[in-house]
């Protein structure tokens, strides 16, 4: 983002931010990255409103430096970032699988994107379903969509019988 301010007769001087999109936990800190995976900010407590990947690990962090993350990696993280700032719908956090897929955990609900692949598509079908099931248990199934399939499944999770719910 920009930000600046003049007044009359005097110079315009703007100073330029670069915006974190997204934290990962190293050691026993946060380290926040920009969108070309520069290492802009590391601190002891995490920032809510910046998206959080779990599942990318990094050996070392070096400030102002681009932060050993694959560049495929680094495209979704900065994809999902972009999303969520769009449609305010960010998760608790990112779970980013080694094989490649992800998943967004909302409270109890685990929405599964699968691939980065179809993205918007599955972003935007995810903004009309999570209101529908807010306060539910379960696993939003989202990976099989593709440019001909849309199918959708919502597993809920059936609630355990104990001593204390049995009736």
């Amino acid at each position: 983002s920009l930000k600046g301010n003049c007044e009359r007769g005097e110079n315009l001087q703007l100073g330029y931010f670069e915006q974190e999109v997204g934290c990962i936990p190293y050691l026993d800190s946060y380290v926040y990255f920009d969108r070309n995976g520069m290492f802009v900010e590391g601190d002891k407590t995490r920032d809510e409103s910046v998206p959080y990947f779990e599942g990318i690990q990094v050996k070392k962090v070096v400030m102002n430096e681009k932060l050993p993350i694959k560049d495929v990696v680094l495209n979704t993280a900065v994809a999902l970032s972009t999303i969520f700032a769009k449609n305010d719908l960010q998760p608790d956090y990112i779970q980013l699988e080694d094989d490649s897929t992800i998943d967004l955990i909302y409270g109890d609900i685990t929405v599964k994107l699968g691939k980065d692949k179809y993205l918007e598509d599955k972003m935007s079908r995810m903004v009309a379903i999570l209101p529908q099931i807010t306060g539910e248990k379960g696993i939003l199934h989202m990976e099989n969509i593709t440019e001909s399939s849309k199918t959708v499944t919502f597993e809920k999770e059936e609630e355990e019988v104990t001593a204390e719910n049995w009736t």
